[in-house]
């Protein structure tokens, strides 16, 4: 009897509105993908329109400051179905996991600061995920993968011990790092998730997170000096 493959969202596909969507849209198809978090006006790339992708609304941010942070995630909250912030300092870190308004912590921006379970475990109180790029992996080699695996890895056993969730995404730049749930699995336990937690980071928690988050945007927004306290 044949194995069925689950049906993945992708949530992060950075592969620019120039590139080469027709193969995209093609491997897509092939590798079972359900959705895919784009960075995107899915209108600049009309071959979408085409295939039965689910495309999530995501917006990237790399804030300079904690203020500039607070007033991008004010003014466009409910207009992206997913916002991952890529902090660049402590004083971002440390404001970034008790902002509830943020749903992914990318583990590459994480990898020059100095994370502490503290931290994780912050996050996982406002419900932030822990974002493992995999395609990253395939980029570099020799000794720079060796690095890069060894931090992936201290991350992920970081968050798991502090109950903050992990999404495995592949963060693909071209069509051919694009993956299945086979592909995403297989380089999430390279990266140092164990196999009991696999099919939870690849398979349930991207749609889980989509799911929610779409649930939120129906509701109407509360009163301007009004905020939700966990």
């Amino acid at each position: 009897m044949a194995v069925r493959i689950p049906k993945v969202y992708d949530l992060h596909v950075s592969i620019p509105a120039e590139g080469d969507w027709r193969t995209a849209a093609e491997l897509l198809t092939l590798l079972r993908v359900k959705g895919i978090g784009l960075p995107l006006d899915s209108a600049e790339i009309p071959l979408l329109k085409n295939v039965q992708i689910d495309v999530v609304r995501r917006l990237n941010l790399t804030p300079r400051s904690t203020k500039e942070l607070k007033k991008s995630l004010a003014k466009l909250r409910r207009r992206y179905e997913l916002i991952s912030v890529y902090p660049s300092s402590q004083q971002l870190l440390a404001a970034s996991v008790k902002d509830s308004r943020i749903d992914l912590l990318p583990a590459g921006a994480l990898l020059d600061l100095e994370v502490r379970a503290s931290h994780l475990a912050e996050a996982a109180r406002h419900e932030i995920r822990l974002e493992v790029e995999v395609a990253s992996i395939l980029r570099v080699e020799g000794e720079e993968r060796i690095k890069l695996l060894a931090g992936l890895s201290r991350l992920i056993k970081l968050a798991l011990n502090s109950g903050m969730p992990i999404v495995v995404s592949s963060g693909a730049k071209n069509p051919f790092e694009l993956c299945g749930y086979n592909s995403l699995a297989a380089l999430a336990w390279l990266a140092g998730i164990p196999a009991e937690h696999i099919k939870e980071c690849v398979y349930k928690e991207p749609r889980r997170l989509v799911e929610i988050n779409r649930r939120k945007l129906l509701q109407p927004p509360l009163p301007k000096g009004v905020e939700l306290v966990k």
